[in-house]
């Protein structure tokens, strides 16, 4: 499993502040994503293995504009500091 970072907790903390900004259990999140919610309550967290499944949810769940480029900005901060670290 990936490390929990500073921004992978910043995006599990979006995805989780989305889903009870609309009222949605992890189960609904789950049936409408097709993302198990175990997974979802991982990446809530911030054990999030593929960074694109944070920006997908806050798709699926139809997030605000600036929501979805935050969240995209930090995907690729994330991605470059894998890939630094090697492990990507």
């Amino acid at each position: 499993m990936r490390p929990v970072t500073d921004i992978t907790i910043k995006l599990g903390q979006m995805v989780r502040d989305e889903r009870t900004l609309l009222g949605w259990s992890l189960r609904r999140l789950s049936a409408r994503s097709g993302v198990p919610w175990d997974v979802l309550r991982k990446i809530e967290v911030g054990y999030i293995s593929v960074l694109q499944d944070a920006l997908d949810l806050l798709l699926a769940m139809e997030a605000s504009v600036g929501d979805l480029q935050l969240a995209d900005h930090l995907r690729n901060a994330e991605a470059r500091r894998r890939l630094a670290a090697g492990e990507e």
